[in-house]
């Protein structure tokens, strides 16, 4: 489910950006960040809220590679998921 919620948000995005490990959606109406933040990965709407959308994560990336932006996390209890997406949007790097 978190990876098709990501993919519906990128089938709207106009730009794509990681900045600091979390990743950016911007679509013309709306701001949408996916970060860590302690043992979860949480969803915001143009910086406010607090969406938990995953739980007992040790490690939250996402980076981009060859046009395809990659998502990886890893499960305090060692399981890990994966998954790429092929995206024509701008894509901004900053890793600052």
């Amino acid at each position: 489910m978190f990876f098709e919620e990501i993919q519906r948000e990128l089938y709207h995005a106009e730009a794509v950006r990681i900045q600091e490990g979390t990743l950016y959606i911007m679509t013309p109406e709306r701001t949408i960040s996916y970060s860590q933040y302690h043992d979860i990965v949480r969803r915001r709407v143009n910086g406010l809220g607090h969406e938990l959308v995953l739980q007992n994560v040790s490690d939250f990336e996402v980076q981009f590679v060859n046009n395809r932006l990659r998502s990886r996390v890893i499960f305090l209890n060692g399981e890990s998921i994966s998954k790429d997406w092929f995206t024509v949007h701008a894509l901004e790097f900053n890793y600052e």
